[in-house]
C-alpha cells in the first residue's frame, strides 16, 4: 500500500489538472470558432454547424463529435483558411512558388503538421510540462529500478557522448548548409529551435526537482536533494527527441520510414539507464518533453532563431557552391 499511494495521489492530481485544462481548452476553441465565423464570408456554414450541434443528443457521442468535428469550421470556408491554416509553412522572402508534384503536393513548401496552429503546439508543450513530473512521481515506485550496469560496447559512455556530438554537428551543419529557403533547411532550423527550448526546459527542471541518479542512490524516491543531483529529466534523451521530431512531423506521410528516427532517442534512453545515469521515468519524461517542443517548433510558421539570422544564413551555403 505504501508503494502504491504516490501513484494513486499523482494519478488523481493528473485527472483533476487534465479536466480543468480540457474545459479551458474547449472554451477557448469555441470562442475562436465563433470569432472566425463572424469575420469570414462563409457565415452560413457556421450557422449550419450551430444547428447541427444543437441537434446532437447529450451523452458520450455528443462530446466525441464536438471534440473531433464540430468546433472547427469546414475545410472549404474562409474561416478555416484564415484562422486555422495560418501557421502552415509559406515561402520565405521572395522565393518563387514551387511546382506541385503528382498528387498536388509541393516539394518545398508542403507540410504534414500533427497540429493545425502554433497555439495547439503550445498547448501540447504546456500539457506535457504539467504531466511529466506528476506522472514520473506517481509511477516511479512501479516502474523505476536500476538496470544491470553495462559500460561496454555500444553502451560505453564515450560512445554516448560521441553520438550526441555527432547529432549536434549534423543539426547545425544541415541548417547552415541548406539555409532557410528549402524544405529540409527550414526543418533543420526548426530542429535547432526545439533543441534550444528543450535544453532550457530540462536544465530548469533538473535544478527544480534535483533528483538523485541511480548511481547516487538505490531508491528512486530521492527528490529535492540539492545541486548534487540532476537526474530528472534526461537532457540527452530530450535533445535527441527534439532533433528528430520536426523531421518526423514534416516527412512522415511522404516517407513513412521517417519514424525510424525514433531509434535515436530510444538508443540514448537505454544507454543512459545502463550506465546508471537515469531512471526509467527520467528518460520517458525527457522523451515526451523533447517531442512536445519538436511539435511546437515545427508548427511555428516562420521559425524563431532563423528570424534573427542574416540573409546569408537564410540562403544557405549550398546555394553558393
Amino acid at each position: 500500500m505504501k508503494d502504491t499511494f504516490p501513484a494513486v495521489v499523482g494519478f488523481t492530481l493528473l485527472l483533476i489538472a487534465g479536466s480543468a485544462y480540457g474545459r479551458v481548452y474547449l472554451t477557448n476553441s469555441r470562442t475562436r470558432y465563433k470569432t472566425n465565423c463572424s469575420r469570414s464570408s462563409g457565415i452560413t456554414p457556421c450557422r449550419l454547424i450551430d444547428a447541427k450541434i444543437a441537434a446532437i443528443p447529450f451523452g458520450r457521442d455528443r462530446i466525441h463529435r464536438l471534440l473531433y468535428s464540430q468546433w472547427k469550421p469546414p475545410l472549404f470556408t474562409a474561416a478555416y483558411r484564415n484562422g486555422f491554416a495560418s501557421s502552415w509553412p509559406k515561402p520565405v522572402g521572395n522565393a518563387p512558388e514551387q511546382k506541385s508534384e503528382p498528387g498536388g503536393r509541393s516539394p518545398e513548401f508542403d507540410s504534414f503538421s500533427p497540429g493545425q496552429s502554433t497555439a495547439e503546439g503550445r498547448h501540447i508543450v504546456e500539457w506535457t510540462l504539467l504531466a511529466a513530473p506528476i506522472t514520473a512521481y506517481a509511477f516511479s515506485p512501479v516502474i523505476d529500478h536500476r538496470l544491470s550496469y553495462d559500460n561496454h560496447g555500444i553502451w560505453t559512455r564515450k560512445y554516448q557522448l560521441d553520438f550526441e556530438h555527432l547529432v549536434m554537428l549534423t543539426e547545425l551543419g544541415g541548417a547552415l548548409w541548406y539555409g532557410g529557403k528549402t524544405r529540409i533547411g527550414r526543418t533543420f532550423w526548426r530542429s535547432i529551435d526545439a533543441s534550444v527550448f528543450t535544453a532550457i526546459t530540462t536544465t530548469a527542471m533538473k535544478y527544480a526537482f534535483s533528483r538523485a541518479r541511480p548511481r547516487q542512490s538505490k531508491s528512486p524516491d530521492r527528490w529535492f536533494q540539492g545541486n548534487c543531483c540532476q537526474s530528472f529529466p534526461s537532457g540527452e534523451v530530450s535533445f535527441q527527441a527534439s532533433f528528430v521530431t520536426p523531421f518526423i512531423a514534416e516527412y512522415r506521410k511522404q516517407y513513412p520510414w521517417a519514424w525510424a528516427l525514433e531509434a535515436l532517442p530510444a538508443y540514448d534512453a537505454l544507454a543512459r539507464m545502463k550506465v546508471h545515469g537515469h531512471w526509467q521515468t527520467d528518460v520517458l519524461a525527457a522523451w515526451a518533453i523533447g517531442t512536445a517542443w519538436g511539435i511546437y517548433a515545427h508548427d511555428e510558421p516562420k521559425g524563431l532563431i532563423i528570424g534573427f539570422m542574416p540573409d546569408g544564413v537564410i540562403v544557405g551555403f549550398s546555394v553558393h557552391f
